[in-house]
């Protein structure tokens, strides 16, 4: 649930809302769609979810903070060992030089990963269709194996930097922690 997930990073609870944004996200698929900041309050009326599809338009702008989220299909493992991590870590890399971005943190678990990156210019979308697809092409032609590697579209939540980029930066660094794989986040590799 969103509060659930609100809690977990410190983002504002349900109340603390603007009413547009509460209806864009009653509107929306919630599961898919999430958004923590009020600076996105000026950007949802420009945005609307298209007709053709029931997934929402994503909220883009320049200098937008963002957690992304993308998990294995199936739940299963997207990284299979230390070489598949530095092939990704390359990608992620080329991208955040090609797309100017600022990646304050990351972490890559077996099945899933997590950015908190800033975008001085609007180019999300672009660059994880770089990011994903790439790393899917890689991954296959290395395990010798087709279809997709990622389970459905990335998750990206709009963050409030002036409030939420520390707390974020923590939670991505101990989520190795809250799973079980080490004590210590030092020590996760």
């Amino acid at each position: 649930s969103w509060w659930r997930v609100s809690k977990e990073t410190g983002a504002f609870p349900a109340e603390a809302i603007s009413p547009v944004l509460r209806r864009l996200l009653r509107s929306a698929r919630s599961d898919i769609f999430e958004c923590y900041s009020p600076r996105a309050k000026a950007m949802i009326s420009a945005r609307s979810v298209s007709s053709r599809t029931s997934l929402p338009s994503r909220i883009i702008f320049p200098g937008a903070v963002y957690h992304i989220t993308s998990r294995g299909n199936n739940k299963n493992d997207i990284f299979r060992d230390n070489e598949d991590r530095e092939a990704f870590l390359e990608i992620l890399h080329r991208v955040n030089t090609r797309y100017n971005w600022l990646c304050h943190a990351y972490c890559l678990m077996d099945n899933h990963y997590h950015f908190l990156l800033e975008t001085p210019r609007a180019n999300l979308s672009k660059a994880m269709r770089q990011i994903n697809g790439t790393y899917t092409q890689w991954f296959n032609r290395k395990h010798e194996r087709v279809g997709h590697l990622f389970q459905g579209r990335y998750k990206a939540i709009l963050v409030a930097k002036e409030t939420h980029l520390q707390v974020l930066c923590r939670y991505i660094a101990l989520n190795p922690v809250k799973a079980g794989m080490v004590k210590d986040p030092a020590r996760y590799s």
